[in-house]
């Protein structure tokens, strides 16, 4: 996200510099036979101002933008986050929320492709609660000694299978399909499959439910994980702590 801002930012600029801009009088291009009046960039590439609000729907309630992949720890929305479930087909993306404003709770599950600045974090997820990350991504270490750890699929919020990365190849760096999205008042369900993240599997896919408590607050509820792989011989979920406080994961289930 933070390298989506800057290109998509600067974009942004070149379009306000030239606001307004008409040609001198009886001007025409020899090359396209047109000329400019009153020019207005932003209506003749909606685009630039769709991919400006990609900042605010990928960001958390406080403000601060999604961890994907290599995203700055500084990185915030320029304007006030979107609320709600939302999914970014295109960029491979998704999330379930609750409550609106600053106490919303919202699960991303992400499958983008891997074009550059490869994070190996196949099926990630993301969650953040009681204004805060409580399973976080750790983002971009540029230069740091944690960079390789970092980027490792072992860094995520995911499986590995056979204790190894996921694989970035001509078919799997174009990340994987969603599959399931629907939203209600009563839950809210994604499911999103990447099969092609290990060779040696036949599914590899993630089904996240959100589920308001019943009579309770709205802004909690519970969060239902089911992860499906079939292939290799050795599976690993993986959840990371936050890193800004302290906390503990319990769970009854043996370690």
């Amino acid at each position: 996200l933070s390298y989506h801002n800057q290109t998509v930012g600067g974009l942004n600029n070149l379009a306000k510099e030239l606001q307004g801009w008409s040609d001198p009088p009886g001007y025409i291009s020899p090359r396209t036979g047109k000329r400019f009046d009153n020019l207005d960039l932003s209506k003749e590439y909606p685009i630039v101002a769709r991919a400006l609000q990609v900042g605010r729907n990928l960001a958390y309630a406080d403000g601060k933008v999604l961890p994907i992949m290599d995203t700055w720890a500084s990185e915030k929305a320029v304007e006030s986050p979107t609320e709600g479930p939302i999914l970014l087909p295109g960029a491979k993306v998704g999330r379930l929320a609750g409550v609106e404003g600053t106490a919303q709770s919202q699960i991303y599950l992400s499958f983008h492709p891997k074009y550059g600045h490869n994070h190996l974090d196949p099926l990630n997820l993301n969650i953040y609660a009681k204004r805060q990350e409580l399973v976080p991504d750790l983002g971009y270490t540029h230069n740091s000694f944690y960079r390789h750890f970092s980027t490792s699929t072992m860094a995520h919020n995911t499986v590995i299978v056979d204790s190894s990365n996921m694989q970035v190849n001509d078919v799997s760096r174009h990340g994987g399909n969603i599959e399931t999205f629907a939203a209600s008042d009563l839950a809210q369900v994604m499911r999103a499959g990447y099969d092609t993240a290990y060779a040696v599997t036949d599914e590899y896919s993630r089904e996240l439910w959100y589920i308001p408590f019943a009579g309770g607050r709205s802004d909690q509820a519970y969060v239902i994980d089911l992860f499906r792989v079939s292939g290799g011989s050795r599976h690993e979920y993986t959840l990371q702590g936050v890193a800004n406080q302290d906390a503990v994961f319990t769970t009854e289930l043996p370690l």
